[in-house]
């Protein structure tokens, strides 16, 4: 068996540095992630990609086995990681195997990208740190491919890596979570809702793992960002002890609420009926004036003849203008 060449060697050991490198920062990126979730109870995105993140949120199979995705991913990632540097650092069969290893799950995590950007674009949601996440891992399958053509293992690392990564869809569809619910009310109301609750100073306590903390952002749709969440896995404010628990005017009430009761509560008023607009925002309604007839107007422009003549005189005398504003009066 005759060596390999020396160019050769380079370039693979210059893969497989270029892989480690992208799967440290996918790991780095969704440890930047899981921790955000723990702390915050979502996803770190801003502006208006809120709403697509929200949307995943809340959507079915992002949490397989009650963990998120997000962990999943960084745990995938740092196996990626360990595997490169094994097959760059070690030799002989050992490094044969990682090498092997790192190829069959840089390709299952590519498949699983795909089928997560499809779930994505049928949601119609793309958050941004889930394009990045699968853009790290579509470069894993793409340098594991190039590596692989050059064994000639292309094959049996792709069969591997479907199977691993078939596992994994099926995981996160039959043991991704429960079905989400729909809102509560219409959007506009209920973002305007959660906005007046987190003006009004109230608080809705819970941690990420609770299914009732779930269902209660669930019926707020993508206006559960406007509510005022307070993650609690990190610790609880005194007198906490259950969730969801919502503090509203100095009184709490543990259990998930309807967002009638929370307006009610908070002294939102009753969803779905009318509320008076603010008074600075009043439009100020003056009557319309009547339509004047023909008659009406000419009354007022040309006098009535008097019945008597002494009452009358064509002079112009003070008299008779006093008179003439007397009958204009009349008409």
């Amino acid at each position: 068996m005759s060596p390999a060449p020396a160019g050769s060697g380079r370039s693979r050991h210059g893969l497989l540095a270029l892989a480690a490198g992208v799967a440290l920062a996918g790991a780095a990126e969704t440890a930047w992630l899981v921790l955000s979730w723990l702390r915050h109870g979502h996803l770190p995105c801003a502006a208006r990609s809120r709403l697509s993140c929200e949307a995943l949120f809340l959507a079915s199979g992002t949490m397989p086995l009650g963990v998120p995705l997000a962990a999943w991913g960084h745990a995938a990632y740092a196996c990626a990681t360990l595997l490169a540097l094994a097959a760059l650092w070690l030799e002989g069969g050992w490094a044969a195997r990682a090498r092997a290893a790192f190829r069959a799950l840089a390709l299952a995590m590519a498949l699983f990208s795909l089928f997560l950007l499809a779930r994505m674009a049928a949601l119609g949601a793309l958050c941004p740190w889930c394009l990045l996440s699968a853009a790290f891992s579509l470069s894993l399958g793409a340098i594991a491919v190039v590596d692989d053509a050059r064994d000639a293992g292309l094959a049996r690392a792709g069969a591997a890596g479907a199977g691993l990564a078939g596992a994994m869809v099926a995981l996160t569809v039959l043991a991704g979570g429960h079905k989400p619910i729909a809102p509560h009310g219409e959007p506009r109301e209920l973002e305007s809702l959660a906005r007046h609750l987190a003006a009004s100073g109230a608080r809705f306590y819970g941690v990420w793992w609770c299914d009732g903390c779930r269902e209660q952002k669930e019926m707020f749709g993508v206006a559960a960002l406007e509510l005022p969440y307070v993650e609690c896995s990190a610790g609880a404010p005194a007198g906490v002890t259950e969730y969801p628990t919502w503090e509203i005017a100095g009184r709490r009430t543990t259990g998930v609420l309807e967002p009638d009761s929370l307006a009610v509560l908070s002294g939102f008023g009753r969803l779905g009926r009318p509320r008076p607009a603010p008074r600075a925002l009043r439009k100020r309604v003056t009557p319309r004036p009547r339509k004047a007839t023909r008659r009406a107007v000419r009354a007022a422009i040309v006098p009535r003849a008097p019945s008597s003549p002494q009452n009358y005189c064509p002079t112009g005398d003070s008299g008779t203008a006093t008179r003439l504003r007397h009958h204009r009066w009349r008409a």
